[in-house]
């Protein structure tokens, strides 16, 4: 228990400058990017209204640094090239290193951020801590968390991440909780994939939500203690109702039908208890 410190070798920071910067991102994303706040949580979605790309968008006097899975970086700096068309804008990787300061028993964090200029409070959840990119990043003398420590704390709060629990093109971000992640500005005016977007949040009806389960029981091989893609069946009533999207541990993040939570739900052998939502932690 305590504060922690750590990085992510797993992500990569891309910097969008030059004088047309804050329009070409405003018509791209679904977050408000004129938002004057230090980082925002944003995606990239398709047409249809699926998740291309998810990410951290940090604000530097001259220019975004946007915060992505390394595994879709180079993917998603094509895309960016595709609509830039005349635009004045350079889209530019930046070999700077993550770090990550947070806490797993409520201890504040707010001194770090204002000791070290560059540290910022994740967008997506309060209890994810500070983060920021570093050339060099700073000493802050506190304990080293492993990778797999973050990985069970992000986990264990609802907080979706990355290409490999969100395939390009394969969700809807509002069944894996992005509005309550403050990703989507329905306000801000038009951004691709929109309309899918708007019409679902106006009927306030998702066939799907993202939940946090507890695993008990023998799990499956390929999916024990490690990320698992969007391909192991729930079922509920012994009918299948939904999918792991990832597992740590004994604990995951899982895809579920929302007129079956009132079924008991398995996983193989396994049984799913203690099923909460990302609005519980908030």
């Amino acid at each position: 228990m305590g504060i922690y410190q750590t990085t992510a070798a797993d992500r990569t920071a891309i910097a969008i400058s030059g004088t047309d910067r804050v329009d070409f991102l405003q018509n791209l994303i679904t977050q408000n990017i004129e938002r004057q706040e230090p980082c925002i949580m944003a995606a990239l979605l398709t047409p249809q209204g699926k998740l291309a790309y998810d990410f951290l968008i940090f604000r530097r006097p001259d220019c975004f640094v946007l915060d992505c899975d390394s595994r879709i970086a180079e993917a998603l700096i094509k895309r960016l090239q595709m609509y830039k068309l005349r635009a004045a804008v350079e889209i530019t990787p930046l070999t700077e290193t993550p770090l990550i300061i947070w806490s797993d028993d409520a201890e504040p964090l707010p001194s770090h951020g204002g000791k070290h200029e560059g540290l910022h409070p994740d967008a997506r959840h309060k209890a994810l801590g500070l983060r920021g990119w570093f050339a060099t990043p700073p000493s802050l003398s506190l304990q080293i968390a492993s990778p797999d420590m973050w990985t069970a704390h992000r986990i264990g709060l609802g907080i979706p991440q990355g290409a490999e629990e969100m395939p390009n093109g394969a969700i809807f971000p509002l069944e894996f909780g992005f509005e309550q992640m403050n990703a989507i500005d329905f306000n801000k005016g038009c951004f691709i994939g929109q309309e899918v977007s708007s019409r679902v949040h106006r009927k306030g009806q998702l066939r799907k939500s993202l939940w946090v389960a507890e695993f008990e029981g023998a799990m499956p091989a390929q999916i024990k203690g490690v990320p698992t893609p969007i391909t192991t069946d729930i079922t509920g009533d012994s009918r299948q109702c939904g999918q792991i999207i990832t597992i740590h541990k004994n604990c995951g993040l899982v895809l579920v039908r929302n007129d079956s939570l009132d079924k008991p739900l398995k996983a193989g052998q396994s049984t799913l208890h203690n099923l909460s939502g990302l609005f519980d932690f908030l």
